[in-house]
């Protein structure tokens, strides 16, 4: 990159990010003490408490930050619930706080939209879901771990390094020497 234009990037970026106006809009209920995830469906804005809290979605009046609308998730328990997503059909619920990684339960609740939209009681459907951590360390009955092969990303490398050079020769640094590496 320019030297020049990078000097003057770092000097209007952050020009750039202050012209943001930000409004504070309300206040929120004194019930809603640790809300976690936010969604927005059929102009309405959801919200849960995290951590320990009820099984409960909360719909916020956007002008007050008062708890408009209340409806519960049958079937379902608050152990850490972090987030919410939704598509189409379906309002995501997922329990998957793990501040001391020491969880074996974590889950993701499923809700009907049409049921939610229409109801102050829903069930959660709890479909069978199963995390993958790469590299990680700990698994439970719905988490395992994963690591791929370390020469894939090493041959991809190549492949790059191959194409990018002008003098059709490339190195490669090891972390061991090796007849196989001396040879390659």
């Amino acid at each position: 990159m320019n030297p020049y234009l990078c000097i003057i990037f770092c000097i209007l970026f952050p020009v750039i990010g202050m012209t943001q106006n930000i409004t504070e809009v309300t206040d929120l209920n004194d019930d809603l003490s640790e809300t976690s995830g936010l969604l927005y469906v059929d102009g309405r804005i959801i919200t849960h408490n995290d951590s320990q809290g009820l099984n409960n979605l909360y719909e916020i009046n956007k002008n007050t930050g008062n708890i408009s609308r209340t409806v519960t998730i049958k079937g379902a328990t608050n152990v850490d619930w972090e987030d919410l997503c939704q598509d189409g059909e379906y309002i995501y619920i997922g329990d998957f706080g793990n501040n001391k990684g020491s969880r074996t339960d974590l889950k993701i609740y499923k809700v009907s939209k049409a049921e939610y939209l229409s109801s102050v009681e829903v069930a959660a459907e709890f479909p069978d879901v199963y995390f993958e951590h790469c590299s990680g360390y700990k698994t439970a009955d719905n988490l395992s771990t994963y690591f791929g092969k370390m020469y894939q990303p090493r041959y991809l490398s190549g492949l790059v390094a191959g194409s990018m050079t002008k003098s059709n020769i490339i190195g490669y640094v090891n972390r061991y020497c090796s007849q196989k590496s001396l040879l390659s």
